[in-house]
């Protein structure tokens, strides 16, 4: 796993205050992609499928099948990181900005941790690949 930038392993940065996103995280699960992203007032989590992988997409998104913290709030061909930084493929995603989550304009919400977050994303691609068995098997 590779993380980005000097944060303390464990604690998610939502003090240090910023005027863009940044990339905390990435790392290959096989043939998936995953990417934590701290946006200006919450963290979010991506997941990259490749194009052979469309079936699973497809379900993903359209019967809603992924088990993940608020659900599925992101679909689309490119994520837009800023500072230029545009990533294509068939992307779905989360946030941590839900009622009761802690964001800049809801400072008594839950404070998820780095590996709290970290997690999630590694269950989400858990549920991914199990799919992917069901497919492949079919």
């Amino acid at each position: 796993m590779k993380h980005q930038n000097d944060y303390i392993p464990g604690l998610f940065p939502y003090d240090k205050i910023t005027d863009k996103s940044e990339i905390l995280f990435t790392n290959q699960f096989g043939d998936l992609t995953a990417i934590i992203v701290k946006r200006i007032t919450h963290p979010c989590c991506y997941i990259i499928f490749p194009s052979r992988r469309y079936a699973i997409y497809s379900s993903v998104v359209n019967n809603n099948t992924l088990n993940v913290h608020g659900g599925i709030t992101y679909r689309s061909d490119i994520l837009n990181i800023g500072d230029g930084i545009n990533i294509q493929g068939r992307i779905i995603g989360w946030d941590y900005a839900h009622a009761g989550d802690y964001t800049a304009y809801n400072t008594s919400g839950k404070k998820y941790s780095f590996y709290e977050i970290i997690s999630d994303l590694v269950n989400a691609v858990e549920q991914i690949q199990k799919m992917e068995e069901y497919y492949d098997n079919v």
